[in-house]
């Protein structure tokens, strides 16, 4: 099997090297999206030469989006993983069979500091445990910390945050997601750290899901359940 590193980046160049060498070290293939950066991020990539594709954007959206809907089309790999230039890799990612498998992660200061490491043993491991742990807890139905098929997702599509709908762009793709019936697999040994700092590009609101954006997701996943 083999894995692609989709790397998304905006004005990280203190983290970037750290990152894109993990990805060179444990995966098969990286393609690195700049969305319009103007720190010395270029500078940086540009010495990597063809070890990775890159794609920049002179244009900042804000979001890193359209970076991880192109790595969905451009990978070519059979599994392919979401990294934010701010995380690294620690060991090859999980290969398995599965659409998706989600791994425990460890959480660092900006510094590297450990914090604390997230454990998903409990989780569900089906698409109908998933959406019926969203439909309680109104939370995420499964950890973004994972690995995807890539032939799962590659008519899928990240969805941009919207702050009328009230949804935060990994929030409400991975409701999405989930409602198109992955198998899920859980691997306890982490891969990759995220790294815990202020002003996190890629960051999410605090209220990812509110109003009416709730009960219009929970009345879907209802409806997939109890049809």
């Amino acid at each position: 099997m083999s894995v692609t590193a989709v790397i998304t980046n905006h004005d990280y160049g203190r983290y970037l090297r750290q990152c894109v060498d993990s990805a060179l070290e444990f995966c098969d293939e990286v393609l690195v999206y700049d969305d319009g950066s103007t720190d010395d991020s270029l500078a940086i990539l540009a010495e990597y030469g063809d070890r990775i594709r890159l794609v920049h954007r002179d244009d900042a959206t804000g979001c890193p989006v359209w970076g991880s809907n192109l790595g969905i089309e451009q990978a070519t790999c059979y599994h392919l993983l979401f990294l934010d230039s701010d995380n690294y890799l620690l060991r090859r990612p999980p290969e398995t069979d599965a659409d998706y498998t989600f791994v425990d992660l460890p959480v660092v200061k900006d510094d590297g500091t450990p914090i604390e490491t997230w454990q998903f043993a409990t989780w569900p491991l089906t698409a109908r445990g998933a959406l019926k742990r969203f439909i309680q807890y109104r939370g995420m139905p499964f950890p973004w910390a994972g690995v995807w098929r890539t032939d799962f997702i590659r008519h899928l599509r990240w969805r941009r945050w919207v702050p009328e709908t009230g949804y935060a762009a990994d929030f409400r793709t991975a409701v999405d997601w989930c409602l198109q019936g992955p198998t899920l697999a859980h691997d306890p040994v982490p891969y990759m750290v995220f790294r815990n700092h202020e002003g996190q590009w890629s960051a999410s609101p605090d209220d990812v899901l509110v109003g009416d954006a709730v009960t219009t997701a929970v009345n879907r996943a209802s409806r997939l359940l109890n049809p």
